[in-house]
């Protein structure tokens, strides 16, 4: 079977919007499932500033133009996660988990960090020992 590969881009965006409860975290309004949105770097890469997620936060596009000051230039937006990137992930988990019944293994298999793996357990409620079980559509 051939591996879909995992854009982690799309799951950093998925944690950040999670964590921040889906408010952005310039204007303190609500993300719009399905709103362009941008990642922010809360201390600047050019001023020492990490790709760290404690370091990251998920603005609106507008919101992200305003902070820097930009205008006339395109920024290139993210749209938040779909629901089928969801169902391909955690497949991808799932049929890991049933060749190698450790998630932290499986996790490595499919090229995913444990941190993000446990995310999934924890948002979908899934018990790895029980991936056989899932009912995933």
């Amino acid at each position: 079977m051939k591996k879909t590969p995992i854009n982690y881009k799309n799951v950093i965006i998925d944690y950040l919007h999670e964590r921040d409860r889906g408010i952005c975290q310039i204007c303190q309004n609500t993300l719009q499932d399905g709103a362009f949105c941008e990642i922010d770097h809360i201390l600047e890469k050019k001023n020492g500033g990490t790709d760290k997620l404690q370091n990251l936060r998920l603005v609106h596009i507008e919101c992200h133009k305003k902070r820097h000051g930009v205008r006339g230039v395109v920024i290139h937006p993210h749209i938040f996660i779909r629901k089928d990137y969801h169902l391909m992930v955690l497949s991808n988990i799932r049929n890991a988990l049933l060749k190698q019944p450790v998630l932290t293994k499986a996790c490595q298999e499919i090229g995913l960090s444990e941190r993000m793996g446990r995310y999934y357990m924890t948002k979908y409620n899934l018990n790895p020992k029980e991936a056989q079980n899932w009912d995933i559509q």
